[in-house]
């Protein structure tokens, strides 16, 4: 036959071997029908450069179609998470019509030893695609964070306070001193009390969190948080509040399974709009927030498929979550230089993500399906606090509180995507289940000046069982009228 440059020979051999009339034991495998694929390639092509014909061969071991999957090497001690990726590429290998370049890949990984084929399953897995949305919500939870603080401060036995909102407490005012006629109330301190300025305030805060690897298998990640929040708020009234604010957050997630490190940490950038309000009523108050936030999730994932064969998976995608958060306390004390109040409230996320693919790996790269993350969590705890007059004539406040918090798993956990390199070919995984209960903790203090200018630093804190987060937040208020 003559081969021109035009002209390619393609050879194909294939070779079907049923398993049941091998040397296997069949009861070792999971049906009688298995198969074992061996296909080879000759093509023969003309050299352009007049030297004459080449001769290239491709020999391409199709993954076994055991009705499990072909990684048995580190089966003994996989993960539900590594198992799910075994199954995941054995069906895109199995479905449809898989690429050659994704049919080697899964030939490379079914051959790896158990280590090192562990791994690999990690990582065509879709287990990081479960940190971003929860990394997001506790970047605007701690948003929420800033507005529950100014609001907390307007409505009585707040933290943060200047010594002009700290003079307008009637009983304080006789507490430290002030002239008699200052002092003079019929009524009890909480029902005389004048309410705090409104005006201009901002915040800065940082977070940490560190989530441990689960039960099932969902790697380790930590990340780092850090953002600011703007604010006005206005009186309504005698007893009512309401405020608008807007902010910025960036998260960084590194996550344990970069193997080689060639991937960088993935981020999150977020923009938040909100309003805020509340309301007193003797020694009772209520603040609520609703917030809508904008996130651009830019994730990297390293892809290993062997010793030396690593690549990186880039994608981009945005999602859109609206929060609101309500707490109602009760005042024991009564008093403005103290305050012992049992508090409990309720927080709940919807966030929508949009559908993205990946880049960068051929047909190892993901495509992940839109979805919708809802999340509802209710807190009970006490709060409590002292407040000083110093020497230098400001404000001095120290302030404390715990809370048990539950989360009520309203989320199906359930991620749906498929490989590029696979077309046709969804796969399904459910995430982790967050740990029902945990304990929210925060103990914070603040010094405010006559001209209502107030610093305050607060550090916070959730501890559940597989899951750490510690966090600071700077806050400074200046009222402007």
């Amino acid at each position: 036959m003559r081969v021109t440059g035009a002209n390619l020979l393609l050879l194909r051999a294939t070779f079907i071997h049923n398993a049941a009339h091998s040397g296997h034991d069949p009861s070792t495998r999971p049906s009688t029908q298995q198969e074992l694929g061996f296909v080879m390639d000759y093509s023969v092509k003309r050299v352009l450069t007049g030297t004459g014909i080449g001769i290239s061969a491709c020999m391409m071991a199709a993954a076994p179609a055991y009705a499990q999957n072909p990684f048995t090497s580190g089966a003994a001690d996989r993960t539900e998470v590594q198992e799910s990726g075994a199954n995941a590429l054995r069906r895109g290998n199995a479905n449809g019509m898989p690429t050659p370049e994704f049919s080697n890949a899964v030939n490379n990984i079914s051959v790896l030893g158990g280590d090192d084929q562990n791994i690999a399953l990690q990582s065509n897995s879709l287990d990081r695609q479960f940190a971003l949305p929860r990394v997001s919500r506790f970047a605007t939870r701690f948003f929420q964070r800033s507005l529950k603080q100014r609001g907390t401060a307007v409505t009585g036995y707040g933290q943060v306070a200047s010594l002009n909102d700290f003079l307008s407490q009637p009983n304080l005012v006789a507490q430290v001193g002030a002239p008699a006629e200052s002092a003079v109330f019929e009524e009890p301190p909480y029902e005389s009390q004048v309410r705090p300025a409104m005006g201009l305030w901002i915040s800065g805060h940082g977070q940490y969190l560190d989530q441990d690897e689960t039960d099932l298998g969902f790697g380790r990640y930590e990340a780092d948080i850090y953002g600011g929040a703007v604010g006005h708020d206005w009186a309504t009234g005698d007893n009512g509040y309401v405020g608008v604010a807007i902010g910025a957050s960036d998260a960084d997630v590194e996550f344990d399974e970069n193997f080689d490190g060639t991937a960088d940490d993935s981020t999150i950038q977020s923009l938040y709009a909100s309003f805020y309000g509340g309301w007193t009523e003797g020694q009772a108050s209520v603040n609520g927030s609703f917030v809508y936030a904008r996130h651009e999730y830019d994730l990297q994932r390293n892809v290993f498929v062997g010793p030396g064969a690593t690549g990186v998976a880039e994608s981009e995608h945005d999602g859109d979550e609206f929060a609101a958060d309500i707490e109602l306390a009760y005042d024991l004390t009564g008093d403005a230089a103290n305050w012992f109040a049992p508090f409990g409230g309720f927080e709940y996320s919807r966030l929508d993500q949009d559908a993205y693919s990946e880049d960068g790996v051929g047909g190892l790269s993901q495509s992940i399906e839109d979805r919708e993350t809802n999340v509802l969590r209710s807190r009970l705890g006490i709060k409590a606090g002292q407040r000083w007059i110093s020497g230098t004539g400001g404000v001095f406040s120290l302030w404390t509180s715990a809370a048990w918090s539950r989360d009520f798993n309203l989320d199906d956990r359930e991620i749906t995507g498929s490989f590029a390199g696979a077309p046709g070919t969804s796969i399904t995984i459910v995430g982790p289940e967050t740990e029902r209960d945990g304990v929210q903790f925060n103990l914070g203090m603040s010094y405010g000046l006559e001209d209502s200018f107030v610093i305050g630093l607060e550090g916070i804190g959730e501890v559940r069982d597989d899951l750490e987060t510690y966090g600071g937040q700077l806050v400074l208020r200046k009222v402007v009228y």
